[in-house]
């Protein structure tokens, strides 16, 4: 008799745990998939590709009290929407105020087009960088982290102050189309 006794709790013992590792992984993967839900995104500005064909949209995105913001990229096609979803080019923070925030409380972030198929990215050096992809979409992306107003070059933008100034031709992230001097 204490043979079956011994092997029955075992078995209990082992349906258990299984039962527990199984209800953690699905535990995990609700959070996991309830990720997006947690955070939100606003758009700070979209840059058509001079041929029409794709944009890039840089946003906000924060995911609750206990992170901070961040500024996020996408390239999408025209019309594509554009969901509650990370950025699919770039992502980064101002690693704890180390580099300037835009008013949305990311890290600014300067967009040119230099044709359909090439864009530039310019951002703060002291911005910290999650993902910085160079190539999406046919498209090739170079960041340069030598913005104009850490060479003693700052005029503002857009009358918010604190913005770095930008070369003639491109736009800052502030919702203007005007090129700014």
């Amino acid at each position: 008799m204490p043979s079956n006794s011994a092997s029955w709790l075992t078995r209990i013992r082992r349906v258990s745990v299984g039962l527990g590792v199984v209800g953690l992984i699905a535990l995990v993967g609700l959070f996991y998939a309830a990720d997006d839900g947690l955070c939100g995104n606003t758009t700070v500005d979209e840059y058509p590709s001079p041929d029409r064909a794709l944009r890039l949209v840089v946003f906000e995105r924060s995911c609750g009290a206990t992170t901070g913001f961040t500024t996020q990229a996408s390239i999408l096609r025209v019309g594509e929407e554009f969901g509650n979803t990370s950025g699919n080019v770039f992502i980064a923070d101002t690693d704890h105020g180390r580099a300037p925030s835009g008013p949305w409380g990311g890290p600014w972030l300067d967009v040119e087009w230099e044709g359909p198929h090439r864009v530039v990215l310019r951002r703060d050096p002291r911005a910290r960088v999650f993902l910085a992809v160079l190539e999406l979409r046919g498209v090739g992306i170079r960041y340069l982290s030598d913005a104009p107003h850490f060479r003693g070059r700052d005029r503002g933008s857009a009358g918010l102050p604190g913005l770095p100034a930008t070369f003639a031709g491109r736009r800052r992230l502030t919702g203007g189309s005007e090129p700014l001097e």
